[in-house]
C-alpha cells in the first residue's frame, strides 16, 4: 500500500505502512514514522534517539 492511499483513507501523513495483518474479520495496518517527521516535541529538533 503506498502512503498516498495511508493518506487519502485514513489522513495518515509522515507515516510508511510495514505490513497487513488480516485477523478475525479485523484489518490492521502497521505503519512506522518516516525520518523526516520524528522529531522532539518539545523543540522540534530533529536530532532525536528512537
Amino acid at each position: 500500500m503506498s502512503t498516498t492511499l495511508l493518506y487519502q483513507s485514513f489522513g495518515i501523513r509522515g507515516y510508511r505502512q510495514t505490513r497487513i495483518e488480516f485477523t478475525g474479520g479485523v484489518t490492521r495496518f502497521h505503519v512506522e514514522p518516516s525520518e523526516k517527521a520524528v522529531c522532539c516535541p518539545m523543540c522540534g529538533s530533529r536530532n532525536v534517539i528512537r
